[in-house]
């Protein structure tokens, strides 16, 4: 029994995965970034996703738009953090990526998972520079 806490902290703490497949390439558009990257690595058991998600930032598939941008889509403040998520236009303002790209390993997410690739990052930036859509911009004409 008392090697159980340790066990699952441990099992916890691995849970959260990160793109280790290189080869994953997203486009800078909220349908690939949500399916491709934060429904396989963020929303993972233990992680950001079912009824107790950690810092209240629910990633899975139907939830994690407006768990990022807020109700009004102008960036929700993180539970934990206090800051802004997603600030539409501005990824350098936003707490994601500030998370994403952090060189501190108790900061940067995923936790217990190697840092997503920069390439993916960048994908995610320019999502958030080109105003954080949730459909891509063709179809909203």
């Amino acid at each position: 029994m008392k090697y159980l806490l340790p066990i699952l902290l441990l099992v916890f703490l691995t849970s959260c995965s990160s793109d280790d497949d290189k080869s994953l390439e997203l486009t800078a558009d909220f349908e690939s970034i949500n399916n491709d990257l934060f429904s396989k690595t963020c929303a993972t058991s233990g992680c950001h996703s079912g009824e107790s998600p950690i810092a209240g930032l629910d990633l899975s598939l139907n939830a994690s738009y407006l768990s990022l941008l807020g109700p009004n889509l102008t960036g929700a403040v993180g539970e934990a953090s206090g800051q802004v998520l997603v600030v539409p236009d501005e990824p350098d303002s936003s707490y994601l990526i500030t998370k994403l790209e952090s060189d501190d390993p108790d900061v940067r997410m995923p936790k217990g998972g190697s840092a997503i690739s920069q390439k993916n990052i960048d994908a995610i930036r320019l999502w958030i520079s080109n105003g954080a859509f949730e459909t891509k911009a063709e179809e909203l004409e």
